[in-house]
């Protein structure tokens, strides 16, 4: 009798182990199954293109200048422009009044609205077309200088994108891409020597160090014929991803408390 409770003891563990092998592999598959599931729903969420990028905020107003800004059209003749302003949308108001509060911004701001003002006569002002021509071409001039284009940085646009090394080329203020910065990517393949603008055609470089003039000024093209002009030049070796461009707002109008030709 002794030998047999000794061997129903015995058999005992043995019977418990075959349960918890039995369930081992449900619960090893369970936490695989959720590791799966969590690892879809973050590639869903970072997975590009699966938002809307942001939209400008808007319209705000903010004065180009508090003072009147008076220019000579030769002659006697002259331009009173007081207390010039723009309306603009952005992604936060702040950038474009920050824009203008800045002393080196107010100082090319005042030159566009000179250099701008002296090309016109009286005569050209004093009619309706003539005055949204000359309001448009402001709107033109000052938009490079208000907001301009930043290549990867976000808080300097006279910054290069620090991962890549990518740079604002030398005829920047002259890109006709003035999109937004969270709209529009460069892609670089620093391996190949690739670069481009959105879903535009792929601009080959010498990615071997062999820097050319060209290099500094490299204009990139996108599908629908806008353009930007990058500095690869203090490019990264080993560099392969997307970099944003764009503005960070547009200027809509400007206008003025009175315009005035005498």
């Amino acid at each position: 009798m002794a030998d047999e409770n000794k061997k129903e003891n015995e058999e005992a563990p043995a019977e418990d182990e075959k349960q918890t092998k039995s369930k081992k592999p449900l619960m090893l598959g369970g936490g695989l199954l959720g590791m799966i599931a969590a690892a879809y729903i973050v590639s869903m969420v970072a997975l590009p293109g699966s938002s809307e990028p942001p939209p400008f905020d808007g319209p705000f107003s903010s004065n180009l200048s508090e003072e009147s800004i008076q220019v000579n059209l030769g002659g006697k003749d002259y331009l009173s422009m007081k207390m010039p302003a723009i309306k603009f949308n952005a992604y936060m108001e702040s950038y474009g009044v920050n824009r203008l509060a800045n002393v080196v911004v107010q100082r090319d701001i005042i030159d566009v609205l000179h250099r701008v003002g002296r090309r016109k006569t009286k005569e050209m002002l004093n009619t309706q077309l003539g005055e949204d021509i000359f309001r448009q071409e402001l709107v033109e001039s000052l938009a490079p200088i208000v907001f301009p284009v930043h290549i990867g940085n976000r808080e300097r646009a006279d910054r290069q994108h620090m991962q890549s090394g990518l740079n604002a080329g030398m005829s920047i203020d002259e890109s006709t891409m003035r999109g937004g910065f969270e709209s529009h990517v460069i892609h670089l393949n620093t391996y190949k020597g690739e670069i481009s603008l959105d879903e535009g055609p792929v601009v080959l470089y010498d990615q071997a160090g062999n820097t050319e003039p060209l290099d500094s000024d490299l204009m990139l093209e996108s599908a629908n014929g806008l353009v930007v002009y990058v500095d690869v030049t203090d490019l990264e070796r080993e560099y392969i991803g997307d970099v944003n461009v764009g503005t960070f707002g547009v200027i809509k109008k400007v206008t003025f408390k009175q315009l005035l030709t005498q």
